[in-house]
């Protein structure tokens, strides 16, 4: 077991998953647990929250981009909350935005 961060590292669990969608077409592992994809799509976190509802454990994430969109997504884990805010309607809207503004940038 490795250390990173003062953080345990073990090998690749359940809450990871294989990320096809990378600039190199290398498959590589994605951390279901973790927003890194998220942030590396321009999403910034703006509230995570660890707390209790009658009795059970929960977490909340809200993340926002640029361009004024907003996902959020909740749940018993990080990976279930990170995963509800993953499915939203937005993500696809802010690439297409990110898209238009990147060839804006280059005269296309």
């Amino acid at each position: 077991m490795a250390t990173r961060a003062g953080r345990a590292e073990t090998a690749p669990s359940a809450a990871n998953i294989f990320n096809p969608n990378n600039s190199t077409g290398a498959t590589t592992v994605m951390n279901e647990s973790s927003p890194d994809d998220l942030r590396a799509k321009g999403w910034m976190v703006a509230a995570h929250n660890d707390y209790r509802l009658g009795g059970k454990r929960m977490t909340f994430w809200l993340l926002t981009h640029a361009n004024g969109y907003w996902i959020k997504g909740e749940g018993e884990t990080d990976a279930e909350a990170l995963n509800q805010a993953r499915q939203s309607d937005a993500i696809g809207l802010c690439a297409e935005y990110d898209a238009t503004i990147n060839a804006s940038d280059f005269g296309q």
